[in-house]
């Protein structure tokens, strides 16, 4: 993200469905590592606390918008073009589908 902040990049979009390192855990797992063992991961789940891109983006001074609904993705995809910089678009995909 912070390089898109210095660069023309016109539109940036995070997908975002199982917030979590998962190849990490799964080779964990696979090499049967201390944290496998009792299924507790450190920094591997990025979701205690959610990241908000969108702050961070912010923060950072590019604008950007979180879409949940699949027809809001249209919108905020021309929104992003239309602003002439640097826009994240954070898409959230329900579990349920990952």
């Amino acid at each position: 993200m912070a390089y898109i902040t210095g660069k023309q990049a016109f539109l940036q979009i995070l997908r975002q469905e199982g917030v979590s390192y998962r190849i990490l855990k799964q080779r964990t797992k696979a090499l049967k590592g201390f944290s496998a063992e009792d299924d507790r991961y450190v920094a591997i789940d990025l979701d205690k606390p959610l990241i908000d891109f969108v702050g961070l983006a912010r923060a950072l001074g590019v604008p950007g918008a979180r879409v949940e609904k699949a027809w809001d993705i249209g919108p905020a995809v021309s929104r992003g073009l239309a602003s002439g910089g640097p826009y994240l678009v954070e898409v959230r995909i329900d579990p349920a589908f990952a």
